[in-house]
């Protein structure tokens, strides 16, 4: 359950978003779903340093000596480093679920933005879109205004004609946008 609502109410936009997807349907975007970019941000951090950690492990250690010493080093620093590795992928998994529950949440924290309030409407790349919040009042210092962006995933959360609908970038054929 999602604690954002379609536009329904106050004035309407200046410009709303266009696109045509694949299967031939037109839609009109009144507005577009964008998230906090500090939770944007801390999640795609976690998510590359559990994918470095999925990676292996590797010491750079070498032997020189003898061909039977070397050998029997190598297995045994091959173990050790087998240990490492198991350890560091189980690790990247915890990584990666945290992640995943962080995301969920940045889902709960999203707010849908009148198409002609967001910055790089014009571009067909949602993951350039941003918006700014209103101000948040601070008792220690001065006010603060949030940046809002695109979570960075294959789907945009758009409020249409019919409602709030998820739509996958990669079927849009066609985009705009255009004077409401």
């Amino acid at each position: 359950m999602n604690d954002w609502q379609p536009l329904t109410s106050g004035p309407p936009s200046e410009e709303t978003g266009v696109v045509l997807l694949a299967s031939g349907q037109l839609l009109k975007i009144r507005g577009v779903t964008l998230y906090p970019v500090d939770m944007v941000s801390e999640i795609s951090q976690l998510r590359e340093r559990a994918v470095a950690k999925m990676g292996g492990v590797s010491t750079g250690i070498g032997f020189l000596g003898s061909p039977g010493w070397a050998i029997g080093a190598g297995a045994a620093l091959g173990l050790i480093e087998g240990a490492l590795s198991s350890s560091a992928r189980k690790e990247g998994i915890r990584m990666l679920l945290e992640a995943d529950e962080k995301h969920l949440g940045l889902r709960r924290r999203g707010r849908v933005f009148p198409f002609g309030r967001i910055t790089n409407r014009d571009q067909p790349n949602p993951n350039l879109w941003r918006a700014e919040g209103d101000e948040v009042k601070s008792w220690l210092g001065p006010k603060k205004v949030e940046t809002f962006v695109h979570d960075g995933s294959e789907f945009f959360t758009a409020d249409t004609e019919t409602g709030l609908m998820n739509i996958r970038w990669q079927s849009v054929v066609a985009f705009t946008s255009a004077p409401n």
